[in-house]
């Protein structure tokens, strides 16, 4: 409990940094600090500390004994290699590399208020999975995310982005899909599938026939569909339901309907990505490990779209229910989901 306390206190010491320093005209007396304390929080980190960030250090060390699709990763690591195969330099790198991006993209989204996105952000699950998790895929589902929030206005860069997303993870492939909607003006009416999509799942075979048929149109990704498919049929996959994983974009959506969407090409692509993310992921909700690799992409877009929310709602008074909504939901994945998921296990303060 003392630990969970003192991890909540550290959170709160961020806003407390944030509200004291930004009025200063550089922004970067204000935004570093802040990333430079979540960075270390991560660098800091045990081998044992992360379901999956430990197997990621064992292909730091063993690239051989590894096979990858996606060589991004493999490239990465061999340059990480050059300077040494200390741990703490890998945990540095990584977090280096996964907070920076998100940072990034916030900046990209809102300029004046990213660090505030990002703060948002650290109170998710989500945060900690891509952080402890799911590193390659978080860090293609961010390339992405930026390439897309820059496509008009940087074609070229877009490309770029995009192709080094791919080069990280095979499920960024399905930006395609995103980046061909967005070609058309969004409108509010196209929540309503979604949303029912979400609250009232379709049977638990349908995805599988989705999945076969990605697969022939997509060969790269036949194999782990086929794997993902064959194991849920034999009951080692799960299936999605109401939760922590989709509640908050539900919550978002609904409140979207207030909003008065204007033509800005960069926001219409971005609701585009967050509905149709929603949408897709639905389809796939009988197996939870299709269904994170979709929502992915609203989860992390889901602290910009409810800021627009707050805003639309509360036009003057937008930032207390913006940051009482963010503390509550870090208390919910500090003392819920982090016992769960061996949040509490992390001592760093005996690392200082």
């Amino acid at each position: 409990m003392a630990k969970t306390m003192i991890w909540g206190l550290l959170y709160q010491c961020s806003y407390l940094w944030y509200f004291s320093v930004n009025k200063y005209r550089s922004k970067v007396f204000v935004l570093f600090p802040i990333l430079f304390f979540w960075i270390m929080i991560f660098s800091l980190r045990r081998e044992s500390y992360g379901e999956d960030i430990k197997y990621y250090y064992y292909i730091f060390l063993h690239p051989e004994r590894y096979y990858l699709d996606e060589y991004g990763l493999y490239y990465f690591n061999i340059a990480l290699r050059w300077v040494t195969t200390e741990y703490f330099w890998f945990s540095l790198s990584y977090s280096v590399l996964i907070n920076s991006l998100l940072v990034i993209l916030y900046r990209i989204l809102d300029r004046k208020l990213s660090m505030l996105l990002f703060l948002y952000v650290c109170s998710t699950f989500i945060y900690y999975q891509i952080n402890l998790n799911i590193f390659r895929q978080g860090v293609a589902v961010l390339l992405v995310l930026i390439s897309i929030a820059i496509f008009h206005k940087h074609f070229f860069y877009s490309c770029m982005i995009l192709l080094l997303a791919i080069f990280f993870h095979k499920a960024a492939i399905i930006s395609v899909v995103f980046i061909f909607f967005s070609r058309f003006q969004f409108k509010k009416i196209y929540i309503l599938p979604v949303l029912v999509l979400s609250f009232f799942p379709i049977g638990a075979t349908f995805y599988s026939h989705i999945a076969v048929i990605i697969g022939k149109f997509i060969p790269i990704m036949e194999r782990t569909l086929t794997a993902y498919v064959e194991m849920a049929q034999q009951g080692l996959i799960s299936s999605s339901e109401l939760n922590h994983r989709n509640l908050p974009m539900l919550i978002t959506s609904l409140l979207f309907f207030k909003i008065d969407i204007q033509k800005n090409k960069k926001n219409n692509s971005l609701f585009w990505v967050y509905f149709l993310s929603l949408g897709i992921s639905a389809l796939l909700s009988n197996n939870v490990l299709l269904y994170d690799r979709v929502i992915i992409f609203s989860q992390i877009l889901q602290p910009y779209l409810f800021l627009i929310c707050c805003k639309a709602y509360f036009s003057h008074r937008w930032l207390l229910p913006y940051i009482m909504t963010a503390v509550l939901q870090f208390i919910f994945t500090i003392y819920i989901w982090g016992p769960q998921n061996l949040l509490p296990s992390f001592e760093f303060y005996q690392l200082f």
